[in-house]
């Protein structure tokens, strides 16, 4: 009786939770790796510090004011690889004096690999005034998750689960115009429409490996469906970037930006089902019920619908440049990064391990905002061929912790413990790269990036009408 009232408290919490407008706590949105690095094998190859040189196409997106230093139209191109290993969070837990009860729990995201064509643009240059377009994809994930907890009492357990997956797909298209007030000041601003397609589904499920809980040994490890979410959804904003650059003498150059980084709206649809009609009575809330059919219905049509919001975070950069020496560049960008505005709202009790929660204050999570820095060096190989060069390129980066992670009161056990839902460990980045321009009109730029979690791989081309 005491699981039966459990299972009850569970599915009614999550039938019941109200429209609201956040991303949820489901583990599917817990780990998205935004593509915050400067564009182009370039600024991939200097740790993406970028932003006081944007000295080419990709300034459209570092810092749109560098499209003034361009001498001559430009196109450029990159295709991006990626790949992110999965990260498992394992817990367990056996009392002492009776070892045959306690709890696991399991919580692993992993993704798929991605190569993309990840930033276009074109850049028409006059003497005081730029125009540009672009297109840059910001995210593009595939991950597929899995949470389960397993509760040991005696010869019986309770094992719960939700095993689901995503696809976001989120694309700015930009139109940018730089102006040089002064030789050695730009402005900049690039105006982006951007469009997020997402898809996901999780399904929760509840297994009892005897069947005695259930009161049927027919259901014994048979995964039984407590409830699902759905999105299948698409939105659009209008966002901008606005930078400047100030080249204070020859050898040293200022550089600012900030990057709005929008809200879209996604409706997300909760069924819920019967684990067994003896368990889960007709009427869970007097909004939503389950039927005869055990399909979740309300007054209006057989679905409920979450309207929820997914708000990109705001980016704050500044960057300086250095060259100390002839063909020798130095960079240090500091990217300010504003991961709080996931949580603006945010819908907690969502995910199988949370959903019996008494409430959203009891079933907590947070985010911080981080301050990332970049750092990359650039020499030119001198050759006797002055038409062409080579560029060496190396860099470091940090990526700080931005994974959702649990905030409940200090001490919870079980499913009301921290170590659940812990973030993730702060990632060094390094990076080398090579360039090569051909001539007046061709530069050619390859660059790889590695951490602890992630590999990542850009090649671009540049090519000067």
């Amino acid at each position: 009786m005491r699981i039966r009232a459990t299972l009850l408290i569970l599915l009614a919490a999550v039938a019941a939770a109200l429209p609201a407008r956040a991303i949820t706590d489901e583990e599917i949105f817990r780990d998205l790796p935004f593509n915050f690095i400067n564009p182009g094998g370039r600024s991939l190859g200097m740790g993406g510090a970028f932003i006081s040189l944007a000295d080419d196409a990709t300034a459209a997106q570092a810092n749109p004011a560098g499209l003034t230093t361009l001498l001559s139209p430009q196109f450029f191109v990159e295709v991006r690889a990626a790949s992110r290993d999965s990260v498992p969070t394992a817990r367990g837990f056996r009392d002492p004096f009776l070892p045959n009860e306690g709890y696991d729990v399991l919580v692993e995201t992993s993704s798929d690999s991605v190569i993309s064509p990840s930033f276009l643009s074109y850049v028409y240059p006059s003497t005081w005034f730029s125009l540009g377009i672009s297109r840059q994809e910001v995210i593009n994930i595939s991950n597929s998750t899995v949470n389960r907890f397993e509760f040991l009492f005696g010869d019986e357990s309770d094992i719960r689960s939700g095993e689901g997956e995503i696809d976001v797909y989120l694309v700015n298209w930009n139109a940018s115009a730089a102006f040089k007030p002064h030789d050695k000041f730009r402005l900049g601003l690039t105006v982006s429409f951007a469009t997020l397609d997402l898809e996901s589904k999780i399904v929760n499920t509840y297994i009892d490996p005897t069947g005695n809980i259930i009161g049927n040994p027919d259901f014994a490890g048979v995964p039984l469906e407590m409830y699902r979410t759905d999105v299948d959804d698409s939105d659009s904003d209008v966002t901008f970037t606005a930078g400047f650059l100030w080249q204070v003498v020859p050898q040293f150059s200022i550089g600012g930006v900030f990057r709005q980084g929008g809200d879209f709206e996604f409706d997300e649809v909760l069924t819920a089902r019967t684990i067994d009609p003896a368990l889960i009575p007709g009427t869970i809330t007097s909004r939503v019920f389950l039927n005869e059919t055990d399909t979740l219905v309300t007054a209006e049509n057989n679905s409920f619908v979450l309207n929820n919001e997914f708000h990109v975070p705001d980016l704050f950069g500044a960057g300086i440049s250095w060259k100390p020496i002839n063909g020798l560049t130095l960079a240090l960008d500091a990217s300010r990064i504003e991961y709080g505005d996931l949580v603006e709202g945010f819908d907690s009790r969502l995910n199988v391990l949370t959903a019996g929660f008494g409430s959203e204050e009891d079933a907590s999570f947070t985010l911080d905002d981080q301050t990332n820095l970049h750092l990359g060096a650039e020499y030119i190989l001198p050759l006797e061929n002055k038409t062409r060069r080579i560029l060496l390129r190396a860099g470091f980066h940090e990526d700080r912790d931005n994974r959702l992670r649990s905030d409940f009161e200090p001490g919870g056990f079980g499913l009301g413990s921290n170590d659940n839902f812990p973030g993730r460990d702060d990632l060094s980045h390094y990076s080398l790269g090579v360039g090569l321009v051909l001539g007046n009109n061709i530069q050619l730029d390859a660059a790889i990036d590695l951490s602890e979690i992630a590999t990542e791989g850009v090649i671009s081309m540049i090519y000067k009408f």
